[in-house]
């Protein structure tokens, strides 16, 4: 979401849902989508839900390295000494 409507400036997402996809339904309304109508395509009915955008996103945090944190080593694979 946050690529579509930073980098690529879109200001309205959708999601095509079939219908009794409750997983998918629940998802979409957790990302502030909201149910806007039922449909019918080639390939069946879907519920459509959407979310507009008039503002930019705020950044998605990164993750912060303490400095005393170093990177794991091998230890499956230690290294061959000569």
């Amino acid at each position: 979401m946050y690529y579509g409507v930073e980098k690529l400036d879109l200001t309205r997402l959708i999601c095509l849902i079939e219908g009794g996809n409750t997983a998918s339904m629940k998802v979409a309304k957790n990302i502030g989508m909201t149910f806007e109508k039922e449909g019918r395509d080639e390939i069946g009915p879907f519920l459509l839900y959407s979310r507009n955008f008039q503002t930019r996103l705020k950044p998605s945090p990164q993750p912060v390295r303490s400095p005393e944190s170093q990177p794991l080593s091998n230890h499956m694979y230690p290294e061959e000494s000569p």
